[in-house]
């Protein structure tokens, strides 16, 4: 954890307050910010599992040959 975690605010009042000047919903920028974060997540999640099943696969097959070398022998 020694990465410093740069967060985009999910209400950031740079675009909260112009959308209001505008007559537009501000919990519109909340719902796209959440959204945009939570794919970030799930992507960053998906990385992680494919390099822990990559990281079973390569095990099962060390395991395999050499459980095989040891039968041949």
């Amino acid at each position: 954890m020694t990465e410093t975690m740069n967060r985009i605010a999910i209400r950031p009042l740079s675009r909260i307050l112009p959308a209001r000047m505008r007559g537009e919903d501000p919990d519109k920028i909340e719902k796209e910010n959440l959204k945009i974060r939570h794919e970030k997540m799930r992507d960053d999640e998906r990385v992680t599992s494919n390099i822990r099943l990559l990281l079973i696969i390569v095990m099962f097959a060390c395991i395999y040959t050499a459980l095989g070398a040891r039968l041949a022998i």
